[in-house]
């Protein structure tokens, strides 16, 4: 079993398991949460650590985060989370929007120059195949609302096999990651139990999302491309090294 495939194997039986583990957090109450919060404030002293780094620091953490978007089964939220811890809501918020732009247009830079090998490495045939009916457009707005699903990182690398305009594709992965990156990047900045509340509400939201998906995911994948055709001209997709007129 490759990396892309294990990876979907995790993403059927974790939403459960969260939801599980949430409820039982709940149940223990503020004695069990106190004792979650003590160790997060001894990472008060690594935060000051990299703080003292001055400009190195977002540019590590840009850098770092980048190559998390391009090495695609690595889940990113942590970075997202650390964003917030360490530099701030706002500021945290636009690192991450900046690494994840690096990130993402690498990615589709990548993917559009090694062509459907390299994809199929890093996500997986099958999910080359669930959208192969995409590939062949030159629309950057269906591709907006493919980076709106719950499909991960992927989504870049499947949109680097399309028709549409690089320029446009990452305009249109900047604009569906942002509010994401600065609802995280909040997240990260509380402190104390309101971080451990803030915790499990996004772990309870993000696996009803992705129980959601699991669920009705085949119908809305469906829509989206629908959707899509209403604006773009489908074609077959690129081969690889060819770039859209």
């Amino acid at each position: 079993m490759n990396i892309a495939a294990w990876i979907n194997q995790l993403k059927r039986w974790w939403p459960a398991v969260a939801i599980l583990v949430t409820a039982i957090v709940l149940i223990a109450g503020p004695e069990l949460w106190q004792d979650l919060v003590t160790p997060l404030a001894a990472g008060e002293r690594i935060k000051a650590a990299i703080i003292a780094a001055g400009p190195l620091a977002p540019l590590a953490y840009i850098a770092f985060y980048a190559i998390q978007i391009l090495v695609a089964p690595i889940p990113g939220s942590p970075f997202a989370l650390a964003s917030g811890y360490l530099f701030g809501p706002i500021a945290g918020g636009i690192y991450s929007l900046m690494a994840a732009a690096l990130g993402l247009t690498l990615a589709m830079a990548l993917s559009r120059r090694f062509g459907r090998p390299l994809v199929a490495r890093l996500v997986g045939q099958e999910e080359i195949d669930r959208w192969e009916e995409a590939l062949g457009t030159e629309s950057a707005l269906l591709w907006y609302f493919v980076f709106l699903l719950p499909i991960g990182d992927a989504g870049y690398y499947l949109a680097g096999l399309s028709r549409a305009r690089l320029r446009r594709l990452v305009i249109a992965g900047v604009l569906a990651r942002a509010p994401n990156q600065f609802v995280m990047s909040w997240v990260g900045a509380q402190t104390g139990e309101r971080l451990i509340l803030a915790l499990i509400g996004l772990i309870l939201l993000s696996a009803v999302i992705l129980l959601a998906w699991q669920r009705w995911g085949r119908q809305l994948q469906a829509r989206v491309l629908a959707l899509g055709r209403r604006s773009a001209s489908i074609a077959p997709p690129l081969p690889p090294g060819e770039t859209p007129d």
